[in-house]
């Protein structure tokens, strides 16, 4: 194996000839990528809001098996713009997790109010999309989805575990207090060593906040399960 210093803190590799670019980043994005395999899975496509919280995990999962691929393994080989697209797959799987909650919660207040919440989320979205493609602005893509989860998702999911105690909205909240742990470790940006740097570290932690959702995407199964038998 040959060791190729480049200006990341962390090296490429060369195996069998072929030049794979920061390798642990690839790792970690398939790592997360992995998990969202097993949201998307174990989660129901019925009804509407467990079918959108399933299209967060296919998104998402999308969005890092890209990332691995384009935005670390091979990136060396392509330009900039190379990165767009798992960028905005990231932005996908968060707008279908923010329309899930509101999905989710819709019964619990006036019509109306979910078609508000529906449209400032397909706004939202829409902007991401535009200012993320014209600028190939990273921090772009966490705002949004940091605004989704913790303005949208988070305070949804609440208010439904408070008014009917659905469970799968616990695993739901678990995942996005995860989520704010990798966030952070990104913002700090520590890197304890050449091959596992703060990029590394938010995956690891994204992927265990992944699989909370997940856990909450099982819950709906079950939920659809005790109530076919009912």
């Amino acid at each position: 194996m040959e060791i190729i210093y480049t200006a990341s803190y962390q090296p490429d590799i060369v195996l069998f000839g072929l030049r794979i670019g920061q390798p642990m980043m690839v790792l970690t994005d398939l790592l997360v990528a992995g998990v969202c395999l097993y949201g998307w899975r174990v989660t129901p496509s019925k009804p509407a809001g467990a079918m959108l919280c399933r299209l967060f995990f296919l998104f998402t999962g999308l969005s890092m098996l890209v990332s691995a691929l384009l935005g670390h393994a091979f990136t060396y080989t392509l330009p900039r713009a190379g990165v767009l697209p798992g960028w905005l797959f990231g932005v996908l799987g968060v707008s279908a997790m923010e329309q899930a909650a509101i999905e989710r919660t819709r019964h619990l207040y006036r019509e109306g109010v979910g078609k508000i919440l529906t449209w400032l989320n397909a706004a939202k979205a829409g902007l991401a999309f535009w200012f993320v493609s014209s600028t190939l602005w990273f921090p772009a893509v966490e705002i949004h989805a940091a605004a989704g989860m913790l303005l949208m998702v988070a305070p949804l999911e609440a208010f439904l575990r408070y008014k009917t105690g659905d469970k799968s909205s616990k695993h739901i909240l678990y995942g996005i207090g995860l989520l704010l742990l990798a966030v952070s470790v990104f913002i700090v940006k520590w890197v304890p060593s050449r091959w596992m740097g703060f990029t590394d570290i938010a995956h690891v932690i994204m992927s265990f906040a992944i699989w909370q959702i997940a856990l909450g995407g099982l819950r709906m199964n079950q939920t659809v399960a005790s109530a076919a038998e009912s």
